[in-house]
């Protein structure tokens, strides 16, 4: 638990350094507040280091071709997590990592490997905001995933230094796994 405790003021220090002079963003004490384009408002997000499932709020980009800011949610006994503020508007949408942006930078891919099956989700930046168009389980039981785009409608997922892989492809509006793809099964961790 000493570790715990400990991590919140290293990692707001860190923070404090990527927000620098940016007038949009605002750390101060267990709050960050980022500013929405709409109204002249405030998105805060409140930091929770109390409860059983204490979690931290941390500022870690804002992302140019999303127009969002990217905010590292930490919470404990859980893995990473990303929210994604819209600047325009306040809206959010929380992913397992940060944005993999495809090569015509109309979506992105975000995904994690954890304690039970991980997930990928593929996700359409649109006028209206963000909207997953596909969600697909990872192959993880071998370890760490890694994400990456062969062109604007193929992501690979390679998993266990390569021996598992899986490929989904869009075909009109439908996204579909590869039939030669390795889904994996989930194998329980110790």
């Amino acid at each position: 638990m000493k570790t715990w405790s400990d991590w919140p003021v290293k990692a707001q220090r860190e923070e404090a350094l990527r927000i620098g002079d940016n007038p949009d963003v605002l750390r101060y004490l267990d709050r960050l507040y980022l500013v929405v384009e709409t109204g002249h408002k405030l998105t805060v997000l409140v930091d929770c280091p109390v409860q059983k499932d204490a979690l931290y709020y941390l500022y870690d980009h804002y992302d140019e071709t999303g127009r969002f800011y990217v905010i590292f949610k930490a919470v404990h006994e859980d893995g990473p997590h990303y929210v994604l503020v819209l600047k325009k508007n306040g809206t959010s949408m929380e992913v397992f990592s940060r944005p993999t942006w495809s090569p015509d930078k109309s979506r992105f891919v975000a995904g994690h490997c954890g304690s039970g099956p991980g997930t990928m989700s593929i996700v359409a930046s649109t006028p209206d905001g963000l909207r997953t168009e596909a969600t697909f389980t990872l192959p993880c039981d071998m370890g760490h995933c890694e994400l990456s785009w062969e062109n604007s409608s193929t992501v690979q997922a390679v998993c266990g230094n390569g021996f598992r892989k899986l490929r989904v492809t869009r075909s009109e509006a439908l996204w579909s796994a590869d039939p030669r793809s390795d889904p994996g099964s989930f194998m329980p961790r110790p």
